[in-house]
């Protein structure tokens, strides 16, 4: 890659387990942008993961919290609603 594939961009992709992530990022030719460091490929990522803006980051982090969160409301209800019956076939 030339150095003009190459910028400081916000990455969410983990964000909701280690934070929004302000790192360098590599552009492909398909489109698909890599970090690395140095000569070391760590990770691709797709469009909605890397941000040029901080506030962009910080919006698409806030809509994979909210997402998250009504994900783990729904599965504390269908916990809350599991009911359990004892079998007499065993396994």
């Amino acid at each position: 890659m030339t150095d003009s594939n190459r910028r400081i961009a916000y990455v969410t992709k983990y964000a909701l387990t280690v934070g929004i992530q302000k790192m360098e990022v590599e552009t492909t030719k398909y489109g698909v942008y890599q970090v690395r460091n140095g000569d070391m490929f760590f990770c691709s990522l797709g469009k909605g993961n890397v941000h040029d803006s901080l506030e962009s980051a910080i919006s698409a982090a806030d809509k994979m919290r909210t997402k998250k969160i009504a994900s783990l409301k729904k599965q504390i209800v269908k916990l809350e609603n599991m009911e359990f019956e004892v079998s007499d076939d065993g396994f």
